[in-house]
């Protein structure tokens, strides 16, 4: 799970690269980050990066963290430097200056609200203006401000071994003792004597934050405090009532396993209502229950979701070819037409060049520095050139004639930051995602200078580009705003056709053979299937919610499949044969970060763009 400012920078650089994984309290049935924001162990820049880490004891450093004014957003105030496990200092220093929208990284002190009015809705819901979790990801709440069943953390607090350091180490989401930042002091406080975690609420005069503070020998989980201190934030999952009750119902299952057979959400209901109330006495009849009915009929000991994984693979031939580690992040891929070459956008690492004529054992060719963050790369049609969208960079023109040797033909810094790039059929022309820039169209007649054409301005944030058959229209994958068609026949005046909202964040757009359908990657809402037929008024066909954050989407030759990069979840392959009822068809999970994915002209094997691991191959995908 990518930090929610993972890819924006504050301070003029990435300093929110940080990755999660998500745990579950089995009494509960919240879900919850392993980890605090901003552990280290998360980091993905630091040379301790290890995201299936968690604290190992209460003054693990690696586990503390960023700390945290109570409604403020990520913009740098909140970063540390951790010296040791005894002394930490803010990252950015401080001011006593307030602001409603600081314009700077430097940490407000000096009195209870860094904020010139009281706002007690910035950190009250998922969807709050400045919710600092992932997506789909919020604070713990305390809507009553008691310690009753409506706190949460005081219900995470009631499964703890004991109401103490010891208590929270131990617990699912071993806690470790940060400390605090007081009235805007550049040096941290109480290191290892106490902790202090954020809830969403307020008091009920809104000028303090409540959330969890414990100690060596005691915990209070109602704790009012000044807005200005800094505490640590650790994310709860926005779950309704049901899926708290299927968390806990399958942990319940998974317990009393022999091993033999794999359990699902619809089975597990088809036997056991719907939990409403959530406490010991239901959970242990259940045990009972479970405990004595057809034993064939429950999962093994790993969660249902990785079972599954692991039978979907086994049973219809999914597996590993090959991989190769890039050394960088990487996002993107693409391949030569014939199939011998995989050129990979590796982030700072630039751009890769792999011979993959043997896909068991990938070797790496050339590579070229663009001096940005390569993000996605597109080759021309002849393969002697790689555009490589270079995020802060523009775009960035290769030559690729002699792979071993790459070198820079020219560039264009489109102004904004430069997500993904789509050619022209004639090669003469660039379109680029251009994020808060929209839409910008350039010729790149001449490679070693290309220039401005034309741009639209899409209101959101293009992340992703395809065009039609024809070249006359442009598909904006455009953050919130969803889908944007763009008529560019004129690429100088490009105006607007239509949108669709897809009611997520569109990262990724792929369009059907004919041209008639848009297979758009909605990160936390899965795959979207919109009709385009009518492109002044697009309308969704179906959706499949893909369980992790869809980054993009391809299709099979023949159109049935969608291959979604499903981020931490893998490869999804869906069946699109009915698009208003697609259906999981495969999954794979390459155990790192699915950003990108493209296919062999023979569809037989899958080039993922794996974040953690470089390109990963895997074969059997028909």
């Amino acid at each position: 799970i990518l930090d929610k400012n993972f890819y924006k920078k504050t301070n003029g650089k990435f300093e929110h690269r940080f990755v999660y994984l998500p745990v579950t309290n089995p009494k509960t049935g919240r879900i919850w980050l392993n980890n605090n924001l901003g552990a280290d162990y998360a980091n993905v820049d630091s040379s301790d990066y290890n995201p299936s880490q968690q604290a190992t004891a209460s003054n693990d450093y690696l586990a503390y963290g960023s700390l945290f004014e109570w409604g403020r957003k990520a913009d740098g105030h909140e970063l540390n430097i951790w010296h040791s496990d005894t002394y930490g200092t803010k990252k950015y220093g401080h001011t006593q200056t307030k602001s409603n929208n600081p314009s700077n990284s430097l940490y407000i002190g000096g009195d209870y609200d860094w904020r010139v009015n009281l706002d007690n809705t910035l950190w009250a819901s998922e969807s709050s203006a400045n919710n600092v979790c992932p997506v789909g990801y919020r604070l713990p709440l305390d809507p009553n401000r008691a310690d009753d069943g409506e706190n949460e953390w005081y219900e995470e607090t009631q499964t703890w071994s004991s109401k103490n350091k010891s208590g929270a180490i131990n617990s699912v989401l071993k806690l470790p003792m940060s400390g605090k930042c007081i009235f805007g002091s550049n040096v941290i406080k109480e290191i290892g004597y106490e902790a202090a975690y954020w809830s969403g609420s307020a008091n009920e005069d809104g000028d303090m934050g409540k959330g969890l503070d414990f100690y060596y020998h005691k915990v209070h989980s109602n704790a009012n405090s000044a807005k200005t201190y800094g505490y640590n934030v650790r994310c709860i999952k926005d779950q309704t009532p049901a899926e708290r009750s299927d968390s806990i119902l399958l942990e319940i299952a998974n317990e009393q396993s022999n091993h033999k057979s794999v359990i699902t959400i619809a089975q597990l209901r088809a036997i056991t209502p719907t939990l409403e109330n959530i406490n010991d006495d239901y959970e242990s009849s259940y045990r009972t229950y479970i405990a004595n009915a057809d034993s064939n009929f429950f999962s093994s000991p790993a969660t249902t979701r990785e079972v599954q994984r692991m039978i979907d693979a086994a049973n219809l031939n999914l597996q590993k070819v090959g991989s190769y580690n890039t050394a960088g992040f990487a996002i993107g891929v693409a391949l030569s037409s014939d199939g011998t070459k995989a050129y990979v956008a590796d982030e700072a690492n630039g751009l890769v060049i792999l011979n993959i004529s043997n896909p068991s054992h990938p070797i790496k060719i050339g590579s070229y520095n663009t001096a940005g963050y390569a993000r996605v790369v597109t080759l021309s049609s002849n393969g002697t050139k790689a555009y490589v969208a270079d995020d802060d960079n523009g775009l960035v023109i290769v030559n690729i004639s002699d792979p071993a040797h790459p070198t820079k033909l020219g560039s264009y810094n489109t102004a904004g930051v430069a997500w993904d790039v789509a050619l022209s059929n004639d090669g003469t022309k660039a379109y680029v995602a251009d994020e808060g820039n929209g839409l910008v169209i350039l010729n790149i007649s001449n490679p070693s200078h290309p220039t401005k054409i034309g741009s639209y301005n899409t209101a959101g944030y293009s992340k992703g580009i395809t065009l039609s058959n024809d070249g006359t229209k442009a598909y904006i994958a455009d953050d919130h705003v969803g889908l944007v068609i763009i008529n560019i026949s004129d690429p100088a005046h490009p105006t607007k056709l239509g949108t669709y909202n897809t009611s997520g964040l569109t990262i990724g757009v792929t369009l059907s053979s004919d041209g008639s359908k848009a297979y758009v990657a909605d990160w936390s809402n899965g795959l979207v299937i919109v009709d385009i037929s009518d492109p002044a008024h697009p309308t969704k066909l179906g959706s499949y919610n893909t369980a992790g954050y869809s980054q993009t989407v391809t299709l099979s030759s023949d159109g049935t499949k969608a291959y979604v990069a499903d981020e931490e979840n893998g490869l999804v392959i869906v069946d699109i044969s009915d698009p208003v009822h697609p259906t999981k068809f495969r999954l794979y999970d390459i155990a790192g970060l699915t950003l990108d994915v493209t296919l062999s002209s023979d569809g037989s094997k899958a080039y993922i763009a794996d974040a953690e691991n470089g390109l990963v191959i895997v074969g059997g995908i028909k």
